[in-house]
């Protein structure tokens, strides 16, 4: 199959994979094949690919792929972090992460052990959970949340200071 995709990091390529596998990871479906323009497997997330085609009348003979750990499998190094989260926010925790590394805690709350991708979407999409959300590990990714949420905070605070908005 053949398409264009979009990678995380924004750049934009044409693809051609000898596609192996679909699977659901995180609230999203996944294809795993071999990747002719990188002569290795690689995964691709479905929404982020535009324009697929089969290609028609053309074979291959399947390669086996390999077991790969999920963050290879993802096509990204990952980290390892450890978040708490608020009862309020349970059913949506339940949702996005692996029961097994969810660790219900006696006043509610809930911490997650998890690898999580590094960059401006790991640290995005844990703000997604607001102030529901709290990293505990790494240090690192506390402080860019810090920092993003004061970027925020920056952008809105004339908004304060301008009574038509309240």
């Amino acid at each position: 199959m053949s398409f264009d995709y979009y990678s995380a990091e924004g750049e934009a390529t044409s693809r051609t994979i000898e596609p192996v596998r679909l699977s659901f990871k995180g609230m999203a479906w996944y294809t795993q094949g071999w990747c002719r323009l990188r002569e290795d497997f690689r995964t691709f997330k479905l929404n982020r690919m535009d324009a697929v085609t089969l290609c028609e009348g053309e074979h291959f003979t399947p390669r086996e792929l390999p077991l790969l750990p999920d963050q290879i499998a993802l096509g990204t190094n990952m980290t390892s972090v450890v978040v708490r989260f608020a009862p309020e926010i349970a059913y949506r925790v339940y949702d996005e992460f692996d029961r097994a590394r969810i660790a219900p805690q006696p006043d509610g709350s809930l911490i997650v052990h998890t690898d999580w991708p590094p960059g401006l979407w790991g640290v995005s999409y844990l703000l997604s959970y607001g102030s529901t959300a709290e990293v505990i590990q790494p240090e690192e990714l506390r402080r860019a949340l810090a920092q993003e949420a004061k970027k925020i905070a920056a952008q809105y605070a004339h908004d304060e200071e301008n009574e038509d908005f309240q």
